[in-house]
């Protein structure tokens, strides 16, 4: 696994959630819940700079059966996007069940869901994030 930080995406129509790891891939964080709007690609921008990204690991929606869902195909045009701007590789990682069981650890915590909904995209994008590092730490 090459070094440097990443970034750990949980794509969603009205929010964005951001994590990210040490320069060694060991620890991931949540970071921030960014408004999908016009400002996403400046954000992340201001991000990767900042922090010297060196991957991203975009989660990518399937259903239980394996197969992509709807929102899989909106994941795909912000990949492209993201690289018309940055020259940074992206890797897609299966997301099933992130969300959820984002939602079930803050609720364990005593938290409501509806009011911590930032934060449940920030742990979702730990998931992938961490999903991600696995995988690239198996090749």
């Amino acid at each position: 696994m090459a070094f440097g930080r990443r970034l750990g995406v949980d794509y969603g129509q009205a929010r964005v959630g951001i994590a990210i790891c040490d320069v060694d891939g060991l620890v991931a964080t949540p970071l921030i819940t960014l408004k999908n709007d016009k400002t996403l690609l400046s954000q992340l921008a201001s991000i990767i700079e900042e922090h010297q990204i060196v991957g991203i690991y975009l989660g990518k929606p399937k259903h239980l059966s394996g197969v992509e869902g709807a929102t899989a195909e909106l994941v795909t045009l912000f990949a492209q996007r993201f690289a018309e701007s940055f020259e940074i590789p992206i890797t897609y990682v299966d997301e099933r069940l992130t969300s959820g069981a984002a939602e079930k650890l803050l609720k364990a915590a005593g938290k409501n869901s509806k009011e911590s909904k930032g934060l449940i995209d920030q742990l979702a994008a730990v998931a992938i994030l961490e999903l991600g590092i696995q995988i690239e730490k198996r090749k």
